[in-house]
């Protein structure tokens, strides 16, 4: 039923739905939260470890691309394991490294740690996308996933401006020993309070007599089959990426990530090296933009109860692609104004498509929804960066690199997942 925890889910867990969705909220603004709360301190960093602001600037794609790699592993032993175990060990490494950033004394350790820690929150991120899948179906998953985007859009509003803070009256260490506080803090939590949501891993404890929490003494839990075999949760890559269904969402939420991801990177440049912003008025605007993701993400799940998640996506796409037009004809704006109307029109759509479109990839595979989780979050983070780079040498005017990613994402999307539809019919 559309929204509703599974028996045993409901025997094992110590927090309702919304715990969980609180929870994960709190994965997913773990994982931002390393990106945005040092970009004001970059040159200070740079200063002090005698580089460059490049150099530095540097850990930012070596964290994606670590976080994209790490969830391969992490997403797998999520399935086999459980989504507590890899959770708690995720979060370990993420205090790991961030302790290790914090008393770094040369590029090498910093970027070293950075690449650390991009494995500790990938692990977050496998947890939250997994357990959201393991307790709803495709519609109500699709809404808590905008849920989720709009809380990771917290971060870069608040970041800047406490990293400013932080690193102009503490120092910029200060602001990777604040990470260390939080992943403690959220290691505590998840280690009381949550409970195991991957049921084929529960349903195995039950059945050895190694757990004496669960269980219902009226045998209900024996009663009800196990939802997933052996052999269904140990489906491969290649069966994942080869279904019709994942594929074209998976490549949506792409576009989606390039979005912001360029946006990310190109924000500097478009507002402060050619707009003249001061740094101060650099972080009002970021921040502002940041929560008008939020509420658009509040309208997503407004709008997937009221159409669909396909419809919601699809919408999201085309407001993308009209965004991304907009800055191909002008990809250096003459006017704030003219910038802010570009991106506003991106970030509805990237609000509108990512939380659907991850809701429709992961549909197809409750079994196995780790490695799916792992697959897309890949895709998402280590490919998407890689583009973005390789697009961003040839084409580094303004924004021209985001306005070229993001359509051919799109567009590639949409016309895969058209010709998929038609070969299903055909075969029909």
């Amino acid at each position: 039923m559309s929204g509703s925890f599974s028996p045993i889910v409901k025997n094992n867990s110590n927090l309702g739905k919304k715990g969980i969705v609180w929870l994960m909220m709190l994965f997913m603004v773990l994982n931002l939260l390393p990106v945005d709360i040092y970009l004001p301190a970059v040159q200070l960093i740079a200063t002090d470890l005698n580089t460059s602001v490049d150099n530095v600037q540097l850990g930012i794609f070596f964290y994606l691309i670590s976080m994209g790699v790490g969830q391969l592993f992490l997403g797998a032993l999520s399935d086999k394991y459980g989504r507590k175990p890899i959770a708690l060990v995720s979060l370990f490494v993420y205090i790991l490294a961030s302790t290790l950033a914090t008393i770094s004394t040369n590029l090498e350790t910093l970027i070293a740690s950075r690449l650390i820690q991009g494995i500790g929150a990938c692990g977050c991120a496998v947890t939250a996308l997994a357990v959201v899948r393991d307790l709803f179906d495709e519609d109500e998953s699709a809404k808590i996933y905008s849920i989720l985007n709009g809380a990771q859009s917290i971060v870069p509003a608040l970041a800047p401006l406490l990293g400013g803070l932080i690193s102009v009256q503490l120092g910029w260490r200060y602001c990777f020993a604040l990470l260390v506080v939080l992943g403690a803090m959220t290691f505590i939590f998840t280690k009381f309070k949550m409970g195991e949501t991957n049921q084929s891993v529960k349903l195995q404890s039950l059945d050895s007599g190694k757990s004496s929490r669960i269980g219902n003494t009226g045998g209900e839990s024996n009663t009800n089959p196990p939802e997933s075999s052996p052999k269904e949760s140990n489906k491969s890559f290649r069966y994942i990426l080869s279904h019709a269904n994942f594929t074209p969402n998976a490549i949506a939420s792409m576009a989606s990530m390039a979005f912001i991801v360029q946006y990310v990177v190109k924000s500097p440049v478009l507002l402060i090296d050619n707009l003249g912003l001061t740094p101060t008025e650099f972080s009002l605007v970021f921040g502002s933009n940041a929560f008008l993701i939020m509420f658009a993400a509040f309208c997503a799940t407004k709008l997937i109860g009221l159409s669909s998640a396909r419809a919601t996506c699809n919408l999201g796409l085309l407001l993308m692609m009209v965004s991304s037009a907009m800055f191909f004809v002008e990809p250096n704006p003459n006017s704030l104004t003219q910038y802010l109307v570009f991106l506003s029109i991106g970030s509805f759509g990237f609000s509108f498509s990512l939380g659907s479109s991850i809701g429709m990839a992961l549909a197809p595979f409750p079994e196995c929804a780790g490695k799916a989780s792992s697959v897309l979050g890949f895709l998402q983070f280590t490919v998407t960066s890689i583009v973005g780079i390789i697009v961003g040498y040839y084409f580094p005017s303004g924004a021209m690199s985001l306005a070229i990613t993001v359509p051919a994402f799109a567009l590639t999307s949409v016309l895969l997942g058209q010709y998929l539809h038609n070969t299903r019919v055909v075969k029909g």
